[in-house]
């Protein structure tokens, strides 16, 4: 679920270094052979909003630590908070934390702060990359959608039992839910129904 946060690289260069491909769509393809789809179209329309809206966020204060840990409920589903963690560094805020659902599955939950310079940078570089690349192969997918009127990311490693959902909420935060033994539909589910 890490390699979320490096596809936006993957995007960029593809955007950048892709000249013959047709106008609209960019592939990247993997040392495994497997293909990475980028809308080009899509991503400079995206590009465009999230230019505009990385310079409100960037006038925005960060949260404080204590702001930070309120988004993080006591229960998720059913689960009790587990392993709860914020930092500031380097005027970005975000903060964590686990939910045990069963023996053998669990959630976590991440949250990071978009604003002040620093957080709209974040915002800028996933919101153009990570919200453009769909992936489909035997072990896993990623594809992106709307939600809750912003874009979102889900992925699914098929084999190892694990998904996550990537959106934005409070029109300032990524939040990102990770599922071992939770399928992405679940995610989604308990997405709706946090509050920030």
């Amino acid at each position: 679920m890490k390699r979320i946060l490096f596809l936006p690289l993957l995007a960029a260069m593809a955007i950048s270094c892709n000249n013959n491909k047709p106008k609209n769509e960019v592939v990247i393809e993997e040392k495994d052979g497997t293909k990475l789809t980028v809308n080009t179209a899509v991503a400079e329309d995206v590009g465009l909003a999230a230019q505009k809206k990385a310079a409100e966020l960037r006038e925005l204060k960060p949260y404080s630590l204590a702001e930070m840990k309120t988004f993080f409920p006591e229960e998720l589903d059913g689960a009790k908070r587990s392993g709860y963690e914020a930092n500031a560094t380097m005027g970005t805020v975000m903060g964590s934390a686990e939910y045990n659902t069963g023996e053998t599955s669990k959630i976590k939950l991440s949250v990071f702060d978009c604003a002040g310079p620093a957080g709209s940078g974040f915002y800028s570089l996933q919101y153009l990359g990570a919200f453009q690349v769909e992936k489909d192969t035997e072990e896993e997918y990623i594809k992106t959608s709307d939600f809750n009127g912003a874009r979102a990311v889900e992925s699914s490693r098929k084999n190892e039992n694990e998904s996550s959902f990537m959106f934005l909420g409070g029109d300032r935060l990524m939040v990102t839910l990770e599922g071992e033994g939770v399928p992405v539909e679940k995610l989604k589910q308990i997405a709706s129904s946090l509050k920030f």
